[in-house]
């Protein structure tokens, strides 16, 4: 099972887009992916506080699974660097199925592995890029033509090409 819950705290809603492009990195909030039993980030099961803040990079994440998603059809592994959690990242392995392995940066250390159908992941993956794209048109539709915004939907349309 793959499973992905994000939020966006960022308030985006009144930036410009010459501002978006030079002095932003991504859109913030909390993240969450479920594979099988375990998680990675967090995600409030609660009402947020005014001015409550998420530290994920949303965009960041999207994009890294989407390129993940390239690269196993191209019959490669993948990895990706958490950057909340500076010692670990994750790898994505295709056989029968997607090996998604949680691993200490620092000594490759498997702290966790997981099989997942390999549809279910590009299922959820895409879902949930679809739904950011649709939240970035309600707050500031002007940040889809900025160059971090182009690239994921640029990244979107080679998948669903194939």
């Amino acid at each position: 099972m793959v499973k992905i819950r994000w939020i966006i705290t960022d308030n985006i809603k009144s930036i410009s887009l010459e501002e978006f492009n030079t002095e932003w990195n991504g859109i913030y909030g909390y993240f969450e992916i479920t594979i099988n039993n375990e998680i990675i980030g967090f995600y409030p099961n609660r009402e947020l506080f005014a001015n409550e803040e998420g530290n994920e990079n949303i965009l960041y994440w999207l994009s890294k699974l989407l390129k993940g998603i390239v690269q196993l059809n191209n019959g490669q592994e993948y990895v990706i660097q958490l950057l909340s959690m500076n010692l670990a990242k994750i790898v994505f392995k295709k056989s029968d199925k997607v090996i998604i392995s949680f691993l200490n940066k620092d000594t490759n250390r498997i702290l966790w592995s997981e099989k997942v159908m390999v549809q279910e992941l590009y299922s959820e993956v895409l879902h949930n890029t679809e739904r950011f794209i649709k939240e970035i048109l309600n707050q500031n539709p002007l940040l889809l033509k900025s160059s971090m915004l182009k690239k994921l939907l640029e990244e979107e349309a080679e998948i669903l090409q194939k």
